[in-house]
């Protein structure tokens, strides 16, 4: 993995040469579009807005760090690779023990202020615009849902951040930390602006699919509401996801994560992705890099990096014949790609718990072995069945048992799991932690679900897990050495 050093020791060389090249840096470009001469007619509008959406793609900021986060520094799943040495950083935040230098934590916090950036210009600009008047609205609202979005990655990661909502002048880059409440009330107001503004799914053109929709602010509204514990705010926007009619569970629930269902009935946001043939790499391409993250060391079709291996705590937490779980994990021999040329079995000897994460093995798609590092599946921010969750939660802790059980055995219902019946709160809110943990099980969910929960020092302890400490990672150095107003985590 040396080429992740190489571009580390890169970004620190250009940090070098700005420093004594400003009077160079410091003269006008020729021929290149500026904020202040960009944004001028409709295409610069649409084309701004597909900018913020391309910030959401970048490998470090979503997909890869989304599980390398959610997944390994949980109970679900060991880190894998070659390796203990194979991204020892990332082995260093699962045992709480990484520091302010770690570049899963650098990229993360980078990569999704780059889209607030891209979406403040958006939000700032675009009104300005002599544009049809429902399109302007939309975009804006687009952008204002991004920008959201972002926010909501940060806080979950991070804690309070510097809140910024507009373009800064140069002496305006020094920005101290938001408090938590600060943070979330913006997210709230972006959120809700969008989700009046925004249109329905159905409303969409086919070559309009991924863009941000009335459901998925609903939705993502609900879930920073579940994130505070604002429960009857979170049951009713979940609820309004729910009574939409835009949105079903997949019959099959493995449909979920195959190609011809992308942006299907069950899909609320998914970031997009295709395969365009290209010899570049990562946030140049316009695939994703999962697969071939998880991917076995040992196979011919089925190769990849080893990364993100079930444990076997989170295989043990599915009940009997709950067909979720070989939907979710390759076992050891396991058939892959049956019926077809590339027919194997799997070889997970490298795995360290001897079993790998399935659901973004790409499917079979002809004599050559898929393109995994520039992987055509989307990354799947929210399910209808993470909505039905997030329902039965909130109506749980509101004492709604009935409406709870609803909608958690909606979710158990599609994979011919036995109803749950009990209406004692704590029992009841046990068993939705238990389909929370099933159901969107190595989908980068647990570690931020535990913290929330108020659970992880309990379950995490082994991994050196301490309260009041660990509940968010540490910012980058980088950003404290350039701004002294900036406080670090006691991470």
């Amino acid at each position: 993995m040396d080429r992740y050093i190489n571009e580390i020791m890169a970004v620190a060389v250009v940090g070098m040469l700005l420093v004594g090249c400003n009077k160079f840096l410091d003269k006008q470009p020729m021929g290149v579009e500026s904020s202040a001469t960009f944004f001028r007619n409709e295409d610069h509008a649409i084309k701004a807005v597909t900018a913020v959406y391309d910030a959401t793609a970048w490998r470090y900021s979503q997909e890869i760090s989304e599980w390398f986060l959610g997944d390994i520094c949980s109970d679900d799943a060991e880190k894998g690779g070659e390796n203990v040495a194979d991204w020892a950083e990332l082995q260093q935040l699962k045992e709480f023990r990484g520091n302010a230098g770690n570049s899963i934590c650098f990229y993360r916090w980078s990569e999704f202020y780059q889209g607030v950036y891209r979406a403040n210009l958006v939000i700032d600009n675009v009104p300005g615009i002599d544009m049809d008047e429902d399109l302007r609205a939309r975009l804006v609202a687009e952008a204002k849902f991004l920008r959201g979005y972002f926010y909501f990655q940060l806080i979950k990661t991070f804690g309070g951040v510097p809140l910024i909502t507009h373009p800064l002048d140069p002496d305006e880059y020094c920005q101290p930390r938001a408090t938590m409440e600060e943070c979330w009330a913006q997210i709230e107001k972006d959120l809700s602006d969008a989700a009046d503004a925004l249109p329905e799914k159905s409303a969409y053109a086919a070559s309009d699919m991924g863009r941000a929709t009335k459901g998925a602010a609903n939705a993502l509204l609900a879930k920073a509401y579940i994130y505070q514990s604002k429960w009857s705010d979170a049951e009713d926007r979940a609820f309004r996801v729910i009574n939409s009619m835009e949105y079903d569970l997949e019959p099959s629930y493995a449909d979920n994560f195959k190609l011809a269902h992308e942006n299907g009935i069950e899909s609320v946001y998914e970031i997009q992705h295709v395969e365009v043939p290209t010899s570049d790499y990562g946030d140049k391409n316009e695939g994703q890099e999962t697969s071939i993250y998880q991917g076995s060391r040992d196979a011919t079709y089925f190769t990849g990096w080893g990364f993100d291996c079930p444990t076997q705590d989170f295989v043990d937490e599915f009940e009997l014949n709950d067909p979720r779980l070989k939907a979710t994990v390759v076992f050891d021999k396991d058939i892959i790609y049956e019926g077809t040329a590339a027919q194997q079995k799997a070889d997970n000897h490298m795995s360290p718990t001897t079993m790998l994460s399935r659901k973004y093995v790409l499917e079979y798609q002809g004599p050559q072995t898929p393109e995994k590092s520039n992987a055509p599946a989307n990354w799947r921010v929210i399910r209808f069945a993470d909505v039905l969750l997030f329902h039965a939660e909130a109506a749980n802790e509101l004492g709604n048992t009935t409406e709870a059980l609803e909608s958690l055995n909606r979710v158990r219902r599609r994979v011919s799991m036995s109803a749950v019946t009990t209406t004692d709160q704590e029992e009841l809110r046990e068993a939705i932690y238990h389909e929370r943990r099933v159901e969107l099980g190595l989908e980068g969910h647990r570690f931020f679900d535990l913290v929330r929960q108020g659970r992880a020092a309990e379950v995490l302890a082994d991994n050196g897990f301490i309260e009041g400490k660990h509940e968010y990672f540490p910012i980058p150095q980088l950003e404290i050495d350039v701004c002294d107003k900036v406080e670090q985590n006691p991470y």
